[in-house]
């Protein structure tokens, strides 16, 4: 019997999915800032990102399954218009952040003029999608997805929204930076635009401003 309940025990310890500490909300929101705001042609278009606990929710659901089949849209109406970013890691783990750091890495390899990669550059072009504004995450350690593997496999997840990366189409409008920014984004911060003057995002009990900055306003 108590070998039955450490089993269990054990079992239910690995199959608990980790969601970010706010600390790492504000590093996975400063990582794709970084990313967008560097973007070489620049753009004329950039929004920029919030974190969404609600999308963190959907992450961490996704994560508690161990699989790397995404959910069907068409059955599961919560992940309409949801695109994922999916990294698996054998070995140590690593901080949300430095995980995310690591999606514009592709940027040596794609041609923008051309929409063109020398091998897989939908992280990247997914990170600086124009019209992405929200994303959330969440992690798993998953030992079931490499069977053979001597340490420890970890799964997670970043979900985006609006989806972007889509084949044929560039990310992102070039020109001088938040010279095309849309209505209701009055705001210009770090080349993105933006419709308000703080960074926030949204938690369950209301607003928790992250960080205060002084972007000039495009009116």
């Amino acid at each position: 019997m108590i070998h039955h309940v450490i089993s269990i025990v054990a079992l239910a310890s690995c199959a608990a999915a980790k969601v970010p500490s706010d600390q790492q909300r504000v590093a996975i929101v400063e990582a794709h800032t970084t990313i967008r705001e560097l973007v070489n042609p620049p753009a004329s278009n950039m929004k920029l990102m919030n974190y969404s606990l609600e999308l963190e929710q959907l992450a961490e659901t996704w994560v508690k399954n161990c699989t790397e089949r995404k959910p069907d849209p068409d059955v599961k109406i919560q992940y309409r218009n949801v695109a994922f970013m999916t990294f698996v890691r054998i070995g140590n783990d690593l901080p949300f952040e430095k995980k995310v750091s690591t999606f514009g890495d592709s940027v040596i390899f794609y041609d923008y003029d051309h929409d063109s990669c020398l091998g897989d550059c939908s992280f990247y072009k997914q990170t600086v999608w124009a019209n992405t504004t929200d994303v959330g995450c969440a992690n798993n350690r998953c030992d079931s997805l490499v069977p053979n593997a001597t340490h420890p496999v970890y799964l997670m997840a970043c979900l985006y929204t609006p989806a972007g990366n889509v084949p044929n189409m560039q990310p992102y409008e070039n020109g001088k930076y938040c010279s095309k920014c849309p209505a209701g984004y009055k705001y210009c911060h770090r080349k993105q635009c933006s419709k308000n003057s703080v960074s926030s995002f949204v938690l369950s009990t209301g607003i928790l401003i992250l960080s205060m900055f002084a972007p000039h306003s495009l009116a």
